[in-house]
C-alpha cells in the first residue's frame, strides 16, 4: 500500500447489512446480487447532486463512494468540514436506500458513524469502520441508526443550529426513538427518517403510504425466530406516521444548514 493511499481520510461511514442472504443458494445469490446491484445503480443517480447540495455547507473530496462484500454495502463520504453539518445529506440518501431496497427485495439495516478512516482500492479500516461495525448489525429491525458517538453529532448539530429556531428540524432527516437490540435490549438512538420518503407523491400508489410499505414488506418470507425484525419494523414506521407525520420531506439539507 503506497503512503498516498494509506492516508487518514475524515468523513461520513455508512455500513448496511442485508438480511436474509447468508445461506442463500446459488440460484438465490445471483438473484440477491442483481438486485443490489439495481439499488445501487439508482441510488448512484443522487451521488451528484448530492454532493453539490453538500459544498453549499462544507468541502467534500467529491460523491459517497459504496464498497460491497458479502452482504454488507458500505459507504463512505470523505469530508474536509465539520461532520454534523453532513449528517443530513448523507440522511437524504439513506431515507430512500431502504424503500429503494424494499422495492428490490432486500431488506437493509446499518448504521452510521463520523471520524477517520483509511481507504485504499482493497480495504476499508479506522476507527469510524470499527464504530459502524460494532453497530450495524444490533438493531432488530430493517431501517439504519446512528452509533452513539454519531449521535453526539447530531445533538451538536440540533442545539448549535436549530433548538431555537425549529424544535423538530431535524425530524425529515434522523428522529430519536427506541431501537429494539439484540437480546431484547432497547436503546435511544438516532435513528434515519426513512418513514418520511413513504410521503413523497412518487411512492404513493393511490391508497395509503402504510399500504405501499406493508406492499413492499409482505412480499418476503418471514422465517421462524426473524418475525420480531417486521414487526419492529412496522411499528417505527406506525410510530413515525402517528408522532412525526407531516415532518416536510422535501427539504434536501442544502441551505438548511447554514448557520
Amino acid at each position: 500500500m503506497s503512503t498516498e493511499a494509506a492516508e487518514v481520510k475524515k468523513g461520513i461511514v455508512v455500513m448496511l447489512d442485508a438480511l436474509g442472504v447468508r445461506n442463500l443458494s446459488s440460484k438465490e445469490a445471483k438473484a440477491f446480487l442483481n438486485n443490489r446491484g439495481k439499488l445501487l445503480t439508482q441510488l448512484g443517480r443522487k451521488l451528484e447532486p448530492l454532493d453539490s447540495s453538500a459544498a453549499r455547507v462544507t468541502e467534500t473530496a467529491g460523491p459517497p463512494q459504496f464498497v460491497t462484500f458479502q452482504d454488507t454495502i458500505l459507504v463512505t463520504w470523505e469530508i474536509r468540514g465539520p461532520a454534523h453539518n453532513l449528517l443530513p445529506h448523507i440522511a437524504n440518501l439513506l431515507r430512500r436506500t431502504i424503500p429503494l431496497a424494499l422495492q428490490n427485495g432486500l431488506r437493509l439495516r446499518g448504521a452510521v458513524a463520523v471520524g477517520e478512516y483509511i481507504q485504499d482500492e482493497n480495504s476499508v479500516l479506522g476507527p469510524a469502520i470499527a464504530d459502524a461495525a460494532s453497530w450495524y448489525e444490533q438493531a432488530q429491525w430493517i431501517g439504519i441508526v446512528a452509533t452513539p458517538h454519531c449521535g453526539m453529532q447530531l445533538d451538536l448539530l440540533y442545539e448549535t443550529k436549530f433548538r431555537r429556531r425549529r424544535p423538530h428540524a431535524l425530524d425529515p432527516w434522523y428522529v430519536q426513538y427506541e431501537v429494539p437490540l439484540k437480546e431484547g435490549r432497547r436503546e435511544t438512538l438516532w435513528a434515519v427518517s426513512w418513514p418520511a420518503q413513504y410521503r413523497k407523491k412518487k411512492y404513493t400508489l393511490g391508497s395509503s403510504d402504510r399500504g405501499k410499505f406493508l406492499r413492499h414488506v409482505a412480499k418476503f418470507s418471514v422465517p421462524l425466530g426473524t418475525e420480531s425484525k417486521y414487526w419492529n419494523t412496522i411499528t417505527f414506521f406506525d410510530w413515525y406516521d402517528a408522532n412525526i407525520g407531516d415532518a416536510p420531506c422535501e427539504q434536501e439539507g442544502g441551505d438548511e444548514q447554514k448557520a
